[in-house]
């Protein structure tokens, strides 16, 4: 099974499909979604969304062939289907940096909203839950995961380029002008501190990680700034950074741990 359709049943799993439940799918996709909620809630209950046209007429054939007969219509996934609402559950089969308010504004009493959130950069995604009380109160929380669906249609992220990893490797090898090094005896957090990773990545948006090698890369293509982290065989890890001279001066002032870490690295302290 596919990354992409083991999220698909581990979010439906996750959504508790129960018959008669009214369920609004955005992003039919292939249709298996919304045929999983037809045979669950029955197919009168389920509206199943896609912003293709030619999409949603496929999927209705397709999940027709099984013998179900769900409302299969056309639109904005952001703005959900109002003449269907209010739902039980609501499914995004696609990530944005947060939960479309019109698609909340459809939850219905009881009802529970799942979709991935993810930012400029896909190296940190999270699960958004919302939910709507028996008073009509939203609450929500993010939950930091592994992976994450797709980006929604049109959205743009940033990614590392092969010639900015290239780049990233041959600095690490020659050095040059611009890059730093230093030992810290800080071990950076593991890759399954999720939490950690999700607030770093809502703090400063544009990071990316290298996931293709073992030490710890992360680059900011929209600036060219990188970090690389690896231990040194002494429980000492071994930091090497590149940060653009006019990038210096940017942000708050130091405070004096973080301007001893600057003075180590070889670069002036902000006042």
């Amino acid at each position: 099974m596919s990354t992409e359709m083991d999220l698909t049943a581990s979010v439906l799993e996750e959504l508790d499909l129960r018959p008669g439940r009214r369920v609004l799918d955005v992003g039919t996709g292939a249709g298996v979604t919304a045929a999983v909620a037809c045979h669950v809630c029955g197919d009168t209950t389920v509206v199943t969304l896609d912003r293709d046209p030619n999409v949603a007429v496929a999927a209705q054939a397709r999940i027709g062939a099984l013998g179900f007969r769900p409302a299969v219509v056309s639109g904005n996934g952001e703005s959900g289907w109002p003449e269907g609402a209010p739902y039980d559950r609501i499914f995004v089969s696609f990530a944005l940096p947060s939960a479309p308010e019109a698609l909340v504004d459809q939850l219905g009493s009881g009802g529970v909203l799942l979709m991935h959130i993810t930012t400029d950069s896909p190296s940190w995604p999270a699960l958004a839950v919302v939910s709507r009380g028996p008073d009509g109160r939203i609450s929500s929380h993010l939950r930091a995961v592994e992976f994450a669906h797709r980006a929604a249609h049109g959205r743009k992220q940033v990614f590392l380029s092969p010639t900015f990893r290239e780049r990233i490797a041959a600095r690490r090898t020659e050095g040059g002008a611009e890059v730093r090094r230093f030992r810290s005896s800080e071990v950076p957090p593991p890759e399954e501190a999720r939490g950690f990773w999700l607030a770093l990545d809502a703090l400063y948006p544009g990071l990316v990680q290298h996931r293709g090698v073992d030490d710890l890369v992360i680059g900011a293509p929209n600036c060219g700034s990188w970090i690389a982290a690896r231990p040194d065989g002494s429980d000492a890890w071994a930091v090497m950074f590149r940060w653009p001279a006019e990038h210096l001066d940017r942000g708050p002032p130091d405070s004096p741990a973080l301007a001893g870490r600057r003075r180590a690295g070889g670069l002036p302290a902000r006042s």
